[in-house]
């Protein structure tokens, strides 16, 4: 079994299912309305606190990048790009990190990092339209469009900006469109792949890879609600529906405070953490409290593992409360999926 708290929630995803702005799909025209939203930038070249993405209308190409300063492999990124500054501007394009982050963190960040680019922060809306569960998170905008999705690959970080500029070849993440909630989701080719598990109104398929992940979102259809995300390991899945009781802990992560009462769960959920999934639960509401039982049922019955929720043991929890709680998740030696 193990216990789930979190380092750096992610606080852009938009993963309530709720929200008003219509998330957009490759090939999608911008809209005016996104065109003229107004942005908070630091770094700007003319001295500007604010911009808009239609000042940069004309260029051949606008790249937004998404990425936080806790993210090693955002940071990374951000400064192999930044060597290669000079060649986006005479590309006559326009490279624009972005964060869900204060000023003074974006601030101290660019001091430490030197970055050569204006950086939009505070960001509540362009996540919106281009919705990402990871980061870095990089989509190109070409003559007016959702052109692409970046697949950055380390190294290759430059290489791929220069092909991206001079029109060669470039490796995309996706290719493709969102799911479509209109449609019968998970079939008819609809991000379809092959069931896992169907149980108390919850599926859990292996997702189609050549569909762009999507978060938690919520539909109606015929009186019934139906919860669906898609292209997620196991553990962002278990953050998306725990979504509510993680982001007010004082800090996450999901890296090292996961603790096993068996070694062979560990490797289980290790092996299914690296498969892209996609979840769907039949609910006759919108409340998710069914939706939550009926995924702990789910992680029981597969893979014998327990959620328990608590706090980073650091000083953020001097009396060890996170601590008494992997003990005693490490002291039931199996599965209880109770509220």
């Amino acid at each position: 079994m193990f216990s789930l708290s979190a380092q750096s929630p992610r606080k852009d995803s938009g993963a309530d299912g709720l929200n008003p702005i219509k998330p957009l799909k490759i090939g999608d025209t911008i809209p005016e309305s996104l065109w003229q939203t107004t942005l908070n930038v630091v770094n700007n070249s003319s001295g500007k606190k604010q911009i808009t993405l239609n000042e940069y209308r004309a260029k051949k190409l606008i790249i937004l990048d998404f990425w936080a300063t806790w993210c090693a492999g955002c940071r990374y990124a951000l400064k192999e790009v930044n060597t290669v500054a000079e060649d986006i501007a005479a590309a006559n394009a326009l490279f624009l990190p972005v964060t869900y982050q204060s000023l003074k963190e974006t601030k101290t960040a660019r001091k430490q990092m030197n970055l050569k680019f204006q950086q939009v922060y505070g960001d509540k809306i362009l996540s919106q339209y281009f919705i990402h569960t990871a980061l870095p998170h990089t989509i190109v905008i070409k003559d007016g469009r959702f052109y692409g999705i970046m697949k950055y690959a380390g190294e290759h970080t430059v290489s791929e900006v220069r092909n991206l500029l001079q029109g060669k070849k470039v490796r995309w993440k996706y290719n493709t469109h969102l799911l479509d909630p209109n449609k019968a989701i998970f079939s008819e080719g609809n991000g379809s792949g092959r069931l896992l598990y169907k149980d108390n109104g919850l599926s859990l398929i292996v997702a189609d890879s050549t569909f762009i992940d999507e978060p938690l979102n919520v539909i109606k259809r015929d009186g019934k609600y139906y919860f669906y995300a898609n292209s997620h390991s196991i553990r962002s899945l278990i953050y998306m529906l725990y979504k509510d009781e993680l982001d007010p802990q004082p800090v996450m992560t999901f890296s090292n405070t996961i603790v096993y009462s068996d070694i062979a769960i560990k490797k289980r959920l290790s092996d299914i953490s690296k498969v892209k999934l996609g979840l769907l639960f039949e609910g006759g509401s919108q409340n998710t409290g069914a939706m939550k039982m009926a995924f702990r049922l789910m992680l029981c019955k597969m893979y014998g593992i327990d959620v328990q929720l608590g706090n980073w043991p650091s000083e953020y929890d001097p009396e060890g409360t996170y601590r008494k709680l992997m003990i005693k998740a490490l002291e039931k030696g199996g599965c209880h999926a109770t509220n």
